[in-house]
């Protein structure tokens, strides 16, 4: 079976499995770390009957995670996936979850940090939008795109630290997750695009980027939120309110503590809120309102990085 060669998430990745969600890579990248994506059977395997929620099991063998009617999903060392697909499993959907779980679970195993959120580039930095699902991540970041902005990653975005202790975003797929709506929105024909799943009316829509597979120092982390009324100013965390803001957005938190990881994880906490930035970016809601907050975010986002609380950005 061939393989195909990716560079992703700061990783280079050997797959048996065509992601075509990541650009592919001519030759590996020397100056990335190895990771395995194969078929094979999952063992051992999770128990249990019915239900249609995905199940987990976290021991010796590294994380486990069964996904009825798509597949099984073996995360181990940090350095491996091996994927189960279930009898006449879309390839699709067993793509999503070993983009999404698998691979911040994979992340968390080798001492990197996958959070729940979208980064763009601006002037040779990186600045994050993080927020839970439903925040608007993707849709923020279809609008930065196409307001000139080069995109650095959707969804899950992955930091690795320097040696001193400063925080690096690596690029993630050139693709953004859009719901059918905001897809259209953007003038994005549903037709033309590829599913996210077959439970979702949620699309892929490919984005162009010219970044490299290098790493970002983040400058800004902004933890995104919902205001009915108009939107109060932006707020600096710092401290225990950041690291507990950081912590709250990291991806598949859950299973930090079963994987015997919560010390690392709070020292990476610690290091982002020393080394970036990080801020509640309450947004006023609707598409009618959309591009103003968004304008406003963009402008913060492009001031330089301060020790001085922020100034107003408002129109």
């Amino acid at each position: 079976m061939e393989d195909h060669v990716y560079a992703c998430f700061g990783l280079n990745i050997r797959s048996q499995i065509a992601l075509p969600e990541i650009q592919d890579a001519a030759e590996p990248d020397g100056r990335l770390s190895r990771a395995v994506v194969r078929l094979g059977e999952a063992a051992p395997r999770i128990g249990g009957e019915g239900g249609a929620a995905p199940r987990f099991e976290v021991s010796d063998f590294g994380v486990i995670f069964s996904v009825p009617d798509v597949a099984q999903y073996h995360v181990a060392n940090g350095n491996e996936i091996v994927v189960t697909p279930a009898p006449g499993a879309a390839m699709r959907d067993v793509r999503l979850y070993l983009l999404g779980s698998a691979f911040g679970l994979l992340c968390h195993q080798r001492g990197l940090m996958p959070l729940h959120a979208n980064a763009i580039v601006m002037d040779g930095e990186a600045v994050a939008f993080a927020g839970t699902s439903g925040a608007g991540k993707s849709t923020l970041a279809a609008y930065f795109q196409r307001s000139g902005q080069q995109l650095l990653c959707d969804d899950i975005c992955v930091l690795s630290f320097d040696a001193d202790g400063r925080p690096l975003a690596w690029p993630g797929p050139p693709s953004l997750k859009l719901w059918a709506d905001a897809a259209s929105a953007f003038g994005h024909d549903g037709d033309r695009l590829e599913r996210v799943g077959a439970r979702w009316d949620k699309f892929h829509v490919p984005f162009s980027r010219d970044i490299g597979s290098a790493p970002f120092p983040l400058r800004r982390l902004y933890i995104l939120g919902k205001q009915e009324a108009e939107a109060a100013e932006f707020v600096r965390l710092r401290g225990a309110s950041a690291i507990e803001a950081i912590a709250a957005q990291t991806y598949r938190s859950p299973f930090i503590g079963p994987m015997g990881l919560r010390t690392r994880h709070l020292r990476q906490s610690i290091a982002l809120a020393k080394g970036a930035e990080v801020y509640v970016a309450p947004r006023e809601w609707g598409f009618d309102v959309f591009e103003r907050e968004a304008d406003r975010l963009l402008r913060h986002a492009a001031l330089p990085r301060t020790g001085a609380e922020p100034v107003s950005t408002a129109p």
